[in-house]
């Protein structure tokens, strides 16, 4: 019986320590905290829209791999938006752009976050620093109950 037990342990060790191996590696986490819990559409005082833009840099060396990029966004429950479109942009060292519109979905005003898979595969294609761009494209001047933004560039383990 020892045995067994033994030979399912290192059994056991070796399927985790595999899959492990084999994972997804997170090569960018950035997180935005809103002053005030307020996510402005229009700088007032800066009279334009870009000074609102939200944007991460992250460094990409291995153009091969598949990667993740995903978004979490959390909230009070006093949040006065439950349909928030972007504006997500990827820009690469060379310049060249990829922008999607995906809305985030707020339907239990309760839970406090909502995830959103942004590019569920997404290849670079030269290495260097990209820049990751977003903002709310709601009719609001400012959605209230905003905490922050969570952005996770993951490379796949497949």
């Amino acid at each position: 019986m020892k045995k067994f037990f033994y030979f399912a342990l290192i059994c056991s060790i070796a399927i985790i320590s595999g899959c492990k191996q084999s994972g997804d590696e997170v090569v960018g986490d950035f997180t935005h905290e809103f002053p005030a819990k307020k996510w402005l559409r229009f700088n007032e005082a800066a009279g334009d829209v870009e000074s609102n833009y939200i944007i991460h840099e992250v460094d990409i060396e291995d153009t091969a791999a598949a990667y993740t990029i995903s978004l979490d966004f959390r909230y009070t429950p006093r949040i006065s938006e439950t349909n928030i479109p972007l504006v997500f942009s990827v820009i690469s060292p060379d310049g060249e752009e990829s922008h999607i519109r995906p809305t985030l979905l707020i339907t239990d005003k309760n839970k406090g976050i909502v995830s959103k898979v942004i590019y569920p595969i997404k290849y670079f294609k030269v290495p260097g620093t990209y820049k990751i761009i977003f903002f709310q494209k709601t009719t609001k001047m400012a959605i209230d109950g905003a905490v922050s933004t969570n952005v996770k560039v993951t490379k796949t383990g497949k």
